[in-house]
């Protein structure tokens, strides 16, 4: 009797042991699973966010630095195409064969009748003010020393050569319907202008102009005369650019 009195004390003593045992390692699973949390175990994002805001305030002006040489390297490097794009285009009509000079701009312009150039009366041509209008063409000094391969041959240019040869052309044509004295070179003044006939006819053929000059109606070809010879609409240099780019050239080498 005694013997099972003291089994059951001692079960029971064991019984409240391990009641109050569990609670303990319990509690210590709860501790441990705590302190191993992700959350806990994962390093602060907030503190790696300030670290790189103060990498970029401190480099800041690294990577502005190297951002800046990139694009001018990428600038350079398109300049340089497109000199090289220009270098290797096709001459410019009406241009310096050795295409060294200036691309003019173009621009559409209708021709007109213009009196104070070419007056419809051969006395009136003869005039000392159509002189001095013809001039105003021409840039200061329209001839120059120098130019492609040689330092010391006298150059002038065609566009001022073509201005020349029509101006003599009409200036003897008036002289001879006039029978005037002055007319220009009168040892020689017939070859002088069939010379001239000959320099235009290549210009012309030269330039190529193929502008469309509308003439009659109705689908029937009307007179060619002072009136409509002037209705085509053509694609020209600025004159202006031409003029400026001469005065320039001839400057320049008359200074050498």
């Amino acid at each position: 009797m005694d013997t099972k009195r003291a089994f059951r004390d001692e079960a029971g003593v064991e019984g409240r042991e391990h009641l109050i045992a569990k609670p303990e390692a319990e509690l210590s699973t709860i501790n441990d699973e705590e302190n191993w949390s992700p959350e806990i175990s994962r390093p602060p994002r907030q503190s790696k966010s300030r670290t790189c805001l103060v990498v970029l305030k401190e480099y800041w002006w690294l990577y502005t630095t190297a951002l800046l040489i990139a694009l001018i390297s990428l600038e350079l490097v398109i300049w340089h195409d497109i000199r090289a794009g220009m270098q290797d285009c096709p001459q410019q009509a009406g241009g310096d064969y050795t295409n060294k000079g200036p691309i003019f701009t173009t621009e559409v312009t209708q021709w007109k009748a213009n009196p104070d150039f070419v007056p419809l009366n051969a006395t009136s041509f003869l005039d000392p003010r159509i002189q001095a209008k013809w001039e105003t063409l021409y840039p200061p000094g329209a001839a120059f020393v120098g130019g492609p391969g040689s330092d010391d041959i006298y150059n002038s240019t065609s566009v001022t050569h073509q201005l020349h040869c029509v101006y003599i052309m009409g200036k003897i044509f008036s002289a001879v319907l006039t029978k005037s004295p002055n007319i220009p070179e009168p040892d020689d003044y017939e070859a002088y202008f069939l010379t001239c006939v000959d320099y235009i006819r290549q210009s012309v053929m030269c330039a190529g102009d193929v502008a469309i000059e509308p003439r009659g109606e109705n689908g029937r070809p009307g007179t060619v005369n002072h009136e409509n010879s002037f209705h085509g609409h053509h694609v020209c240099k600025d004159y202006g650019q031409v003029k400026d780019y001469l005065t320039g050239e001839s400057s320049e080498k008359s200074s050498l």
